[in-house]
């Protein structure tokens, strides 16, 4: 199950991002995921919600998923409330 492995990176990642504009909170995270990259996106969801959990900056955060190339994964835009 990679997936956790994915949502714990995208979870560290963006929160890096956020602090680095001094966001008050991220609203919407968007993942570019590659037909072939072998993910469950219901999975990948599902573990972003539960890391999510007790962070002050990602506590609202949506995951939302846009179509990609081949096997890239890619943190494509991160919308922050600033």
């Amino acid at each position: 199950m990679h997936e956790f492995t994915i949502a714990c990176s995208v979870v560290e990642e963006v929160e890096r991002i956020a602090k680095e504009h001094m966001a008050l909170s991220v609203s919407k995270v968007f993942l570019k995921i590659g037909p072939f990259s072998c993910i469950d996106t219901n999975t990948l969801s599902f573990a972003f919600d539960a890391l999510k959990e007790g962070r002050k900056l990602l506590g609202g955060a949506e995951l939302l998923f846009l179509k990609g190339e081949g096997d890239e994964v890619i943190i494509e835009r991160v919308e922050l409330d600033v």
